[in-house]
């Protein structure tokens, strides 16, 4: 979504790349305090607003955060962008008045004023946003001082190397870290870590609450930071080197400032996005899926192809003209590098039938192993439960009692130094190595395969004498959790990449016409399409060049099948139309209360806690028809409120801001526009 502001604060990680880009920038004049804060703009939209000042410093702050990228990229000349970034300036600071004033009436607006005579962003937020903004202000100057204090063991982190190859996470997995870290409210969080100064949670500074070091590294970053400021104008003349802290300097007043306005700005964009949300109905929805159903239904089937090719959770495929496709997971116990080459010089010999090949070849895929491929989640620090060898939060795919142990063995090597029961320490940090990781023959993995996915003595299966074909099924449909526990399974132990975090496993298609191209080598496509064929939570492993495939099957699809309606689309997911504790009749219901308030939808400690109402269809179909919506009409509204500031050129053109409204004095950043 289009955001309306490119504030002052760009964010921590800009901040840290401007300050840290200033030491050898050449933009900075030698008198720089007095030249920094000369007023290089003024906007004031009405009358009974103040009229706000862009300093020389807010143009140059801007250009180190972002603007000196499009120099470098080719995007812009050195004069084009700070003309763009002057023009985002003054539109910030009509927006903000826009949006300030467009938030209070005639009454309340006399009251957001300061002293100085402007804007005070503060009184439009509440408790929590008023701390949220502190908070982001306060830690984007700690992270800026453990910066400098990081720049000493850059050259020590580059020798650093890995043994081993980082095992692939499922796409978007991140360690769980509690919404506000031990605090029952973000209120309380932001309170805690602002009341502690520079001494803030997970961030070792070394000051006391008197803004005294205590360690000399510490204190020589710190003054890393204060200098940088000083040298570039942004410290205020009034700064007590004696008494005062980074606190007390311009550069953190303003960044604060404009961390409290990007909130107002957010809260504004919410209200004209809420509006926009509530103008798009479910019938809306219905009407748009039912053009992607009859556009399924009557394709061709090169449509179809392409349709079913590109299949996720957010485009999926709701009608099936066509007999003989499928989806199928593939686990591959990859041979290793002397396998290959065996295999490779045996494809050499001419003399070989293809029966003879698959047999000789036989002998060297049957000396394959599998062993859990995960232990380099456990030396990263990923999700993990020492006591039952299990990852947790992202990092798996069942739920508790189905998730997949690791089966090498773990040594917890700084259990020693835990807190004891009771006790708090928020630097520790549990750290885990891999002792041992056992490699299985094949007929031990496959009895772990057939216990793990439909427990013990749960099968029937046959398998073919001289070139292994096994095919395997429950003997009753009492499993759980299949498609999630062959997730589990493809994550530890299949070498094939390809096969991981894919919508549902891979696309099998009818047999290829006699001059046709198999997509699979011809083992694989005819063992996938046979598996199709049998009965859900069936198997067949299979050998081919590469070695074992356990090819599972994930979805038959069967000609002439489909959802004409949303309706029957989501009834198909076996999702509950619930939100927190609310049950709804009707998806329409569920849809308006969804809308209603999208934020509680995705609450993160209410109705989304596990993350998915984020992947729901539902949600995800309305993101994508409003989306395009929501961007449109925001920029449209930007645009139409700027424009009210600007002058009409013979064109009809809005060019020129109205100096009734925008004063810019260009001769005061005149060196900054020379090509």
């Amino acid at each position: 979504m289009k955001k309306f502001l490119k504030t002052l604060a760009a964010g921590t990680l800009s901040l840290v790349m401007g300050l840290s880009a200033f030491g050898g920038c050449n933009l900075v004049t030698t008198d720089s305090e007095r030249d920094m804060n000369q007023v290089v703009a003024t906007v004031q939209i009405d009358k009974s607003a103040p009229k706000e000042e862009i300093y020389k410093k807010d143009l140059v702050i801007m250009y180190l955060n972002y603007g000196y990228s499009y120099v470098q990229q080719g995007t812009y000349t050195q004069k084009q962008a700070f003309e763009m970034l002057m023009d985002q300036l003054v539109n910030n600071a009509i927006m903000v008045q826009y949006a300030m004033l467009d938030f209070s009436d005639d009454e309340a607006f006399a009251s957001k004023v300061t002293e100085e005579n402007k804007f005070n962003p503060e009184t439009y937020l509440n408790e929590e946003e008023k701390a949220k903004a502190l908070y982001n202000t306060n830690k984007s100057i700690n992270d800026l001082i453990e910066q400098y204090k990081d720049e000493s063991g850059e050259e020590e982190k580059e020798t650093e190397t890995i043994t081993e190859t980082t095992r692939v996470a499922p796409t978007d997995a991140a360690n769980y870290e509690p919404p506000h870290e031990g605090f029952d409210t973000y209120l309380e969080f932001y309170n805690d870590y602002n009341s502690k100064g520079f001494k803030s949670q997970g961030v070792v500074t070394g000051f006391d609450d008197n803004y005294q070091t205590t360690d000399a590294e510490t204190k020589k970053a710190y003054n890393k930071v204060v200098s940088v400021l000083e040298s570039n104008g942004l410290i205020g003349e009034d700064f007590d080197y004696n008494s005062d802290s980074v606190y007390d300097t311009e550069y953190y007043k303003d960044t604060l400032r404009s961390n409290q306005e990007s909130i107002v700005i957010e809260n504004y964009e919410k209200t004209l996005t809420a509006e926009i949300y509530a103008a798009v109905s479910y019938e809306d929805l219905q009407a748009n899926y039912k053009e992607m159903y009859d556009a399924q239904k009557e394709g061709s089937v090169s449509d179809y192809e392409t349709t079913i090719d590109g299949a996720a959770s957010s485009s999926p495929v709701v009608y099936n003209p066509y007999a003989g496709y499928g989806f199928v997971y593939n686990l591959l116990l990859g041979v290793d590098d002397k396998q290959e080459a065996q295999i490779a010089a045996l494809g050499e010999k001419s003399n070989l039938s293809e029966e003879e090949y698959r047999a000789q070849r036989e002998e060297i895929l049957y000396k394959t192993t599998a062993k859990d491929l995960r232990s380099t989640w456990i030396t990263a620090g990923y999700d993990f439960d020492y006591a039952t060898k299990k990852f947790t939060g992202d990092y798996t795919f069942t739920t508790p009692e189905n998730s997949f142990p690791f089966q090498g063995d773990v040594k917890w090597v700084n259990e020693a130094d835990k807190p004891a029961e009771g006790e708090e320490d928020k630097d520790y940090k549990e750290e885990y190595i891999v002792t041992g990781n056992p490699e299985y023959d094949l007929e031990t993995f496959v009895k772990i395969i057939d216990e793990y996915l439909y427990g013990a003595d749960n099968v029937t299966a046959e398998a073919d004498a001289g070139v292994y074909y096994r095919k395997a099924a429950p003997k009753a449909q009492t499993y759980t959790e299949f498609d999630e526990k062959m997730n589990e399974l493809l994550f530890a132990f299949s070498t094939d990449d390809g096969s991981l975090n894919t919508y549902k496993g891979y696309v099998v298609k009818p047999p290829v016409d006699v001059d046709g191209t198999e997509t699979y080598v011809q083992e694989f496509a005819d063992a996938a399409r046979d598996v199709l064929t049998m009965a859900d939570g069936g198997y067949i492993v299979v050998g081919t060049d590469y070695g074992y495939h356990f090819i599972f099957k994930s979805v038959s699809l069967k000609a002439d099948s489909g959802y004409d309606t949303l309706d029957k689309y989501l009834d198909s997911l076996g999702v509950e139309k619930k939100i927190g504790e609310q049950t709804f009749t009707t998806w329409k219901d569920y849809y308006n209360a969804m809308i209603a308030d999208m934020e509680a939808y995705l609450d993160e400690e209410g109705a989304n806690k596990d993350g998915a109402n984020e992947k729901f269809y539902l949600y995800q179909l309305q993101q994508a028809y409003v989306g395009n919506i929501v961007s449109t009409r925001l920029t449209n509204k930007q645009t139409e409120i700027v424009n009210k500031y600007k002058v009409q050129n013979e064109d009809g053109e809005y060019d020129e801001y109205n100096e009734e409204y925008v004063k810019i004095y260009t001769e005061r950043y005149s060196e900054f526009l020379q090509d």
